[in-house]
């Protein structure tokens, strides 16, 4: 299952984005993130994974996906 809104949740409460409810669907694209300061792994769905690639969780610092890293 893809790990937006179960290992990876946007702090701003201010604003309600789908990085706050866990998502359903089948993860597809491991990331390799720095979140509260602690490094790991996880896999995105392919709708949070094109946000991520999109620049549009700002709240994710460093974040880099694994797939392509293999491919290079």
């Amino acid at each position: 299952m893809c790990g937006a809104g179960r290992k990876l949740v946007s702090p701003d409460m201010m604003t309600v984005t789908s990085w706050h409810t866990p998502c359903t669907n089948l993860g597809v694209t491991t990331w390799q993130i720095s979140h509260h300061g602690s490094l790991g792994t996880t896999l995105l769905c392919a709708d949070h994974d094109a946000q991520l690639r999109a620049g549009d969780a700002t709240w994710i610092r460093h974040a880099v996906p694994m797939d392509d890293e293999s491919r290079a």
